[in-house]
């Protein structure tokens, strides 16, 4: 599933995550920010490549926070994990649009 820009409409702003990875957020060349939110209770993993797993990617708990922002800018693709069991995750991202001074913010991947 392609990243929508705002031009081309939004996706839903969850990712249901198990063993198996997952990409949750797309290359995204006009990134100017995300945030990965893990609401559940079962422990995910999240990395910058496909090899992500729970003993090298970057542990979210219940209600923690992964950010991306002009301070540690990415913009390429996330993807995430579990050791067992699900996690949804909840994702936002902003994304700067040709002719707009401001940036629009942006739903993506879906579960």
């Amino acid at each position: 599933m392609k990243t929508p820009t705002g031009e081309e409409g939004h996706s839903p702003s969850n990712a249901v995550v198990g063993t198996t990875v997952k990409e949750v957020l797309d290359y995204n060349a006009k990134r100017l920010w995300a945030i990965i939110t893990n609401t559940s209770s079962t422990v995910c993993y999240i990395g910058m490549s496909q090899g992500v797993s729970s003993s090298n990617g970057t542990q979210l708990n219940q209600n923690d926070v992964f950010t991306i922002d002009l301070t540690n800018p990415y913009t390429g693709p996330i993807y995430a994990v579990t050791a067992s069991g699900t996690s949804d995750l909840r994702i936002m991202q902003v994304s700067k649009l040709e002719g707009h001074e401001w940036p629009e913010i942006v739903r993506t991947k879906g579960g």
